[in-house]
């Protein structure tokens, strides 16, 4: 695990390199030791490349995340070096067993906790009004700015280990993420220290907690580009016809002569009021992900998004297929029982943009107003058949079929679709 880079709320916290640029500038030196090697640190040279910044110079030239033009003592501040990281290498599953009166137990359901994770680091200043500026910075911007975050958290970006290859994307990629990010505890100053007469540096604690325990990677490759719904093949079908073939089995150990008591009736589950079945005229867009491109000991989850264009999108569904044989997709005709998972979206108003994140497992329609900038609001989510709607998964290797299905007289000429797989794991 590299502790040398931490991002929370697209704000960069920890960057050893650009610390030890910064120190180095200042002590003639070519890392960030310092002068008598009082100051250690995990070093990466590739790192400003893999985050596309230029090469560090100085606090104001770079204008450095805590840089403040009416804040002398910014300038003072020399940013913060990671130390240690706890709680990423831990994975967080737990099971309760509940002892059965006769014999043994029921293991019970597996849960996934939340994640905390503990930072050691170092903060780096050259007077003591900088380190006071810095602590002031570094308490506010682990805060990930409460006027947004509320109570839902935000984004933190990790590093695996150095990376080394920085052209490397998708699942090649060292970069790691997590979500539901906020300051559980800190920050605390449990040392400080004067290297020389213009350096000094603090021992600072805290730790964070992700609502979302999972640690997600980049993007497949398969999934970077955006496919032109208007251009998709126009069929006339009902796309719900599949689950006809899909009846479950009768069970055989049923009794006709001695039927069981039948049971209280269970609360119908809720259907989407506005799911319309019956033959329709369909644009069709498909996106395959073969085999070879899905990661054999990792599971992935979808992040659609749809750009709807000068119309509003009515019908609007998203299919997943599993595709073991990289069948083409649309050449043959996938088993219809086979499907797992739908999407279903009523409407999606024009000019708009439809983000469905398996990641933070929350999803929001956008759209520009004239006169108050972009309008935000959560939309109506069904699963199959317009039934209840959760967030798809796929736990097993192979290929994917993705299927987005839209009514044709609402598809306008510049409607476009993306679906992303993300990867998922428990440790880094």
């Amino acid at each position: 695990m590299f502790p040398g880079y931490l991002n929370l709320g697209c704000t960069e916290i920890i960057n050893n390199e650009r610390v030890a640029a910064y120190v180095g500038g200042i002590n003639q030196g070519d890392d960030c030791t310092g002068v008598g090697g009082n100051i250690e640190c995990d070093r990466c040279p590739d790192l400003p490349a893999a985050l596309g910044d230029d090469p560090y110079i100085s606090v104001s030239v770079d204008d450095a995340p805590w840089y403040d033009p009416v804040r002398a003592s910014s300038d003072d501040f020399l940013g913060v070096m990671g130390g240690a990281i706890e709680g990423l290498t831990d994975a967080t599953f737990t099971r309760t067993p509940v002892p059965l009166i006769g014999l043994g137990s029921s293991i019970g359901p597996l849960h996934r906790e939340h994640r905390e994770i503990a930072f050691t680091v170092t903060a780096v200043a050259r007077s003591e009004c900088g380190l006071s500026y810095g602590m002031e910075w570094l308490a506010r911007a682990l805060s990930a700015d409460p006027c947004q975050q509320g109570c839902t958290g935000v984004e933190a970006i990790i590093f695996a280990c150095c990376p080394e290859d920085t052209a490397a994307i998708g699942i090649d990629s060292q970069m790691r993420h997590l979500y539901n990010v906020g300051i559980l505890d800190g920050p605390t100053v449990t040392e400080r220290v004067w290297v020389t007469d213009s350096l000094m540096w603090a021992t600072v604690t805290f730790t964070l907690v992700a609502g979302n325990p999972y640690i997600f990677g980049q993007p497949l490759d398969t999934g970077d580009e955006w496919t032109s719904l208007a251009a998709g093949e126009t069929v006339r079908a009902d796309p719900d016809d599949v689950y006809q073939k899909c009846l479950p089995p009768v069970p055989c150990a049923e009794d006709k002569d001695c039927p069981a008591p039948i049971l209280p009736p269970a609360p119908p589950a809720p259907l989407s009021p506005c799911y319309t079945t019956g033959a329709a005229s369909f644009k069709v867009a498909r996106i395959m992900v073969a085999s070879e491109e899905y990661p054999a000991w990792a599971e992935l989850v979808p992040v659609v998004e749809v750009l709807a264009g000068d119309e509003a999108l009515r019908r609007l569904l998203v299919r997943f297929w599993f595709n073991p044989a990289n069948a083409e997709c649309g050449e043959v005709e996938l088993d219809p029982c086979d499907s797992c998972g739908d999407i279903n979206v009523s409407f999606v108003p024009a000019g708009s943009t439809l983000t469905i994140d398996g990641r933070t497992q929350r999803s929001v329609i956008e759209c520009e107003t004239e006169f108050r900038g972009t309008a935000r609001s959560a939309p109506d989510l069904y699963g199959q058949q317009g039934g209840l709607f959760t967030y798809p998964f796929f736990p097993c290797p192979g290929g994917l079929c993705v299927e987005v299905w839209a009514l044709a007289s609402t598809v306008a000429a510049d409607a476009q679709v993306r679906v992303q797989l993300v990867p998922r794991a428990d440790v880094v």
